[in-house]
C-alpha cells in the first residue's frame, strides 16, 4: 500500500478481509514507539466493539505488542502505557464523551463509514486542526449511509494536505480468486461490489 504519502489526513478505502484493523494496529504501535509522551487513538464504531476486536482478541493488539516496550496495560481504559511516555488508547465512536478533552497525536478512525458525521465535524477535526502535528486516518469498507465518508474520500483527492486510496479485491491480490468467486455466488451484486470491490451505494453516488 502506499501510505508513505506525508499528509496529515489520509482516507484509506480497502475491500473487506485485507487486514484494515492490523494495518490500523502496527501504525498507532509504531507511531507511539518512535513519538515519546504522545497519546495516540484507535477508534471502533462503537465501544463493544474496539473492546472484542481489538483488546480482547488475541490476533490483534495483543499479537503486534512488544512486551519490552510497555510499562503497563490498563483493563478498565483500555489503554497501554508505553516506557517511553506514549499512550495508545482504544476507543468507541458511541460513547463520544471519551473523544473531547485530551489532544492525541494520531487517531485511526477504523470502519468511518459506520460512524456518524459528528465524530469527525465535531470531535475529531477541531483536536486535529488546532494541533498542526496531528494526523488522522480514515480507514473503511463502503457502506450504504456512509456519505459522509465518501465526500470525505472524495474531497481527499484534490485537497492540500490530504491523501485518498482505493484498494480493491481485484487490486490487492490478498484474497484467493476461489474466495472472490465463492462469495460473488453468495452475495448480490450490490453486497460484493461494495464490500470487495469498494463501490459506492450511498446518496452521493
Amino acid at each position: 500500500m502506499r501510505l508513505q504519502n506525508p499528509a496529515r489526513f489520509k482516507s484509506l478505502i480497502i475491500h473487506r478481509k485485507a487486514g484494515k484493523t492490523a494495518l490500523s494496529i502496527n501504525k498507532l504501535i509504531m507511531e507511539a514507539m518512535q513519538n515519546p509522551k504522545r497519546v495516540f487513538w484507535y477508534v471502533a464504531p462503537t465501544y463493544k466493539q474496539a473492546k472484542e476486536i481489538v483488546w480482547k482478541d488475541p490476533e490483534m493488539l495483543q499479537k503486534y505488542l512488544p512486551r519490552e516496550i510497555i510499562d503497563k496495560k490498563n483493563d478498565s481504559e483500555l489503554s497501554v502505557y508505553f516506557k517511553n511516555g506514549s499512550v495508545l488508547a482504544v476507543k468507541g465512536a458511541d460513547e463520544p464523551d471519551s473523544l473531547r478533552g485530551p489532544n492525541p497525536a494520531g487517531t485511526i478512525l477504523d470502519e468511518f463509514p459506520l460512524m456518524k458525521r459528528q465524530v469527525w465535524e465535531e470531535i475529531i477535526s477541531p483536536i486535529a486542526f488546532a494541533n498542526p502535528d496531528a494526523w488522522v486516518w480514515f480507514v473503511g469498507t463502503p457502506k450504504p449511509n456512509g456519505a459522509h465518508a465518501h465526500q470525505i474520500h472524495d474531497t481527499a483527492k484534490h485537497k492540500a494536505g490530504w491523501f485518498s486510496m482505493t484498494l480493491t479485491a481485484k487490486d490487492s491480490g490478498i484474497l484467493p480468486a476461489s474466495t472472490l468467486a465463492e462469495a460473488k455466488s453468495t452475495m448480490t451484486e450490490e453486497a460484493y461490489e461494495q464490500e470487495f470491490m469498494c463501490k459506492w451505494f450511498d446518496d452521493q453516488g
